[in-house]
C-alpha cells in the first residue's frame, strides 16, 4: 500500500510538473509573440521614416514633376532588421482616382464618371450595379441609386450609418453593401483611391504617373486612344504639352490634371518571428514643412 501511494505521488508530481513546463512554455511563446508584435510595429514607423527621407531627397532635387523613373517609385527591396525583414513601397495618391470624384461638386452623382466606373467594374469581372451602393454610401441624399443602391435601411442589421461622404480608410470600403468581398477592394487599388485629400478637395490627377483606367473615369471626355497617347507620351515637364494633345478636356479639366504629386501613400510591412504587421500612411510633401503624416490604418488581409 506504501508502494502505490508513493507511485500515485510520484504520477501526480509528475503530471503537475508536465502541465506547469507547457504553461510556462506557452507564457514564454506568448511573450516572444508580443515582442515580435512590438518590434514589427516599430520597423513599420522605420520604414514610414525612410520613405520620407526618399521624398525629402527627391525635393531638394528642385523637380517640377513626378514620374515613375524616380527613386521613390521604384520598387524597393525587403530589407534585413534586428533579426526580422521590411517591405517599403511609396505611391503617389494622385495617380488614383479618387472616389469622391463620382460625386459632382454640388456632391450630387456625377453620371459620366459613375458610368465609366461601372464599365470598370464589369471589365474587371464584378457586378457593375455594386457602384449603385458605393454611390449611396457618398452622396448626401436618402434615395436609393438603382437596384443595388444600399441607403440606411439596407444596414439595419449592422453597428453603423451610411456616413454619406467618400470612404476616409481603404478599408471602410469592406462595411458597404455588396463590398466584403476582399478581391473587389484589392482589384480597387489599382485604380481608385480611398485615401481623403487633407484640404477636402480631390487632388488633381498626376498624368506621369496614372494610368490609362484612371484616366478614363476622372475624365469621361477622353476615349481609350486619347488616354493611351496620353499614357504614351510621358513623362511631360510641362502641363501645357500635355493639354496639346487632348484639347477636349478644356480649361476646367486642366484644373484637375497634374505632372507633379503632393500626397503619397507608404505602406510597410515587417515581419519578426512568427508576427508579421503592415500599415499604409498617408502623408503630404510640402516644400517648407517636409514630410508630415496625415492618416495611418492597420492593413488587413485582403
Amino acid at each position: 500500500m506504501a508502494l502505490l501511494i508513493v507511485l500515485g505521488l510520484v504520477a501526480l508530481i509528475s503530471a503537475w510538473a508536465v502541465e506547469a513546463s507547457y504553461e510556462d512554455m506557452i507564457e514564454l511563446r506568448r511573450a516572444q509573440n508580443i515582442q515580435d508584435l512590438i518590434r514589427a510595429r516599430m520597423a513599420c514607423l522605420s520604414g514610414l521614416n525612410l520613405a520620407a527621407q526618399l521624398l525629402i531627397e527627391d525635393q531638394r532635387r528642385g523637380n517640377k514633376y513626378d514620374d515613375l523613373r524616380e527613386k521613390w517609385a521604384r520598387p524597393m527591396p525587403a530589407f534585413e532588421i534586428d533579426e526580422g525583414r521590411v517591405w517599403v513601397r511609396i505611391e503617389d495618391l494622385e495617380r488614383y482616382v479618387g472616389l469622391g470624384l463620382l460625386l459632382n461638386e454640388q456632391g450630387k452623382p456625377d453620371l459620366a464618371r459613375i458610368q465609366r466606373t461601372k464599365q470598370w467594374f464589369a471589365s474587371h469581372g464584378f457586378d457593375a450595379a455594386k457602384v449603385d451602393a458605393l454611390v449611396d454610401w457618398m452622396d448626401a441624399d436618402g434615395n436609393v441609386s438603382g437596384p443595388a443602391g444600399a441607403e440606411d435601411p439596407s444596414y439595419y442589421e449592422r453597428p453603423y450609418h451610411v456616413p454619406n461622404r467618400p470612404p476616409v480608410l481603404w478599408n471602410e470600403i469592406r462595411q458597404i453593401r455588396g463590398f466584403e468581398d476582399g478581391r473587389i477592394q484589392e482589384a480597387m487599388a489599382g485604380t481608385f483611391s480611398a485615401f481623403p485629400a487633407y484640404d477636402a478637395k480631390q487632388p488633381a490627377v498626376n498624368l506621369n504617373t496614372t494610368s490609362v483606367d484612371a484616366l478614363l473615369i476622372a475624365f469621361p471626355t477622353l476615349d481609350r486612344a486619347d488616354a493611351e497617347g496620353l499614357i504614351d507620351g510621358r513623362p511631360y515637364h510641362d502641363i501645357k504639352q500635355a493639354l496639346q494633345r487632348v484639347p477636349q478636356i478644356g480649361q476646367k479639366g486642366r484644373v484637375r490634371l497634374s505632372i507633379s504629386s503632393r500626397y503619397f501613400i507608404v505602406t510597410t510591412e515587417a515581419a519578426f518571428g512568427r508576427a508579421r504587421y503592415a500599415e499604409r500612411f498617408l502623408v503630404e510633401r510640402e516644400r517648407k514643412k517636409g514630410v508630415r503624416l496625415l492618416a495611418r490604418e492597420r492593413m488587413v488581409d485582403e
